[in-house]
């Protein structure tokens, strides 16, 4: 999603019609973003393909040079990120570092994502429910995320019995 609004931003779409438009699509829970510059960026592309004709913006950017619409076009991309990033809270990966150092910040990020379901998961367990059968919605998913980060297990949760599985609807502190 956020790869589609960038590319159509730099190219001259309205922001606000392309969220409308966009509007339908389910926000991640954690977005990383992997951060780099146009000196690490060029000889990454270089070294495992090559420029690419819509990657260099050349549908739109007006230069009959790849290198120079590249250039262009790329800093108007990390540029609209750096600013969707701010908006919706994405998780920097500074993709400046090696492989292995980018590998090992983006296994981090993601284990601290995933902490909250885990906790929850154990939480549940420790309280008789069959987790394996629960049903839960993202937006609750977020009211018992917050509540177990407050450390306030004592919740008071709004269960629905389905046919074949169990729906946690709502979660009070």
């Amino acid at each position: 999603m956020y790869s589609l609004i960038a590319r159509y931003a730099v190219r001259g779409v309205d922001s606000l019609w392309l969220r409308k438009l966009l509007g339908f699509a389910l926000v991640p829970d954690a977005t990383f973003y992997l951060s780099t510059d146009l000196e690490h960026l060029v000889p990454r592309v270089l070294s495992a393909r090559g420029f690419d004709y819509w990657e260099s913006g050349m549908d739109f950017m007006g230069y009959n040079d790849f290198y120079k619409s590249y250039l262009m076009y790329q800093q108007r991309m990390l540029a609209t990120f750096d600013v969707l990033g701010k908006e919706f809270g994405f998780r920097d990966i500074d993709a400046r570092l090696s492989i292995e150092e980018v590998f090992a910040q983006l296994q981090v990020a993601v284990e601290d994502a995933v902490s909250d379901l885990d906790r929850l998961n154990r939480g549940l367990k420790k309280a008789g429910c069959d987790a394996e059968r629960l049903n839960v919605s993202l937006a609750v998913m977020r009211q018992l995320a917050a509540a177990m980060r407050e450390d306030r297990w004592q919740v008071t949760a709004a269960v629905v019995q389905r046919r074949h599985f169990n729906e946690l609807v709502e979660v009070r502190p």
